[in-house]
């Protein structure tokens, strides 16, 4: 079996420093790819000493590794093993994987900008499972040659998919926040998908529904998770 892991396995949840050191066990399986996520650019940043541009990831995943017995050099070993995308054939079905969702199946991917494969075409609000399944379904009808084209990816769900849409699949099931680590699985009979629902969570992630009885402070830490707002110190 062919394991492919799609990124972001920082900052999203409690137990940053075991996640690296099971990446770190697996990373040379002759089985295992593990994709690059846009919160892995922060890692990065840790792992060579660099400014870290993100606040929360300095100031609760850079500790946590800090407390461990991780060394940066293991995380800079780690980072190199990442790749930015992955493409195969399994029977009749095609499957490209990225972290951030395209918009279509790319025949050719050195014309991809890899800001795109990490982060995405389009932004959070960018319904991509539904553009990409349009844009295949053309495709399939233009080629005709019988193959189906699928994608696999993270990074976003704001429109609530499930795992399995159409031609695009989405494995962002809100893991950080208390509900589930989503993963698809191909075999001879067809696409199928597992749910696990995750019990190790800071309760303060769980997602939050804004009422009239919801305070200021309340407000303020939604907004402060909300990937659709950046926070900026303004010296005061």
């Amino acid at each position: 079996e062919l394991f492919i892991f799609t990124g972001d396995y920082f900052e999203r949840g409690l137990e940053n420093a075991h996640v690296a050191k099971f990446l770190m066990r697996i990373m040379k399986q002759p089985n295992v790819i593990l994709l690059e996520g846009n919160h892995e650019l922060y890692m990065f940043q840790y792992a060579n000493g660099e400014e870290i541009r993100c606040r929360e990831f300095r100031n609760v995943t850079a500790v946590e590794f800090d407390n461990s017995d991780i060394n940066k050099k293991d995380l800079r070993v780690l980072y190199r093993k990442l790749r930015q995308q992955v493409a195969y054939q399994y029977g009749n079905k095609k499957v490209m994987v990225t972290h951030g969702g395209l918009s279509t199946f790319p025949y050719e991917l050195t014309k991809v900008p890899l800001q795109q494969v990490i982060r995405g075409v389009g932004d959070y609000n960018t319904d991509i499972d539904a553009i990409f399944s349009e844009n295949v379904m053309k495709l399939e009808q233009e080629l005709n040659d019988g193959v189906e084209h699928y994608q696999v990816h993270g990074h976003r769900n704001l429109m609530y998919v499930d795992t399995i849409s159409d031609r695009s699949i989405n494995l962002e099931g809100g893991v950080d926040n208390g509900e589930f680590l989503r993963i698809a699985v191909l075999s001879k009979d067809g696409w199928n998908d597992v749910e696990i629902q995750n019990t190790v969570f800071n309760p303060k992630y769980k997602r939050k529904v804004i009422n009239e009885g919801t305070t200021v402070e309340e407000m303020v830490d939604i907004l402060r998770h909300n990937h659709l707002v950046k926070e900026r110190d303004n010296g005061n």
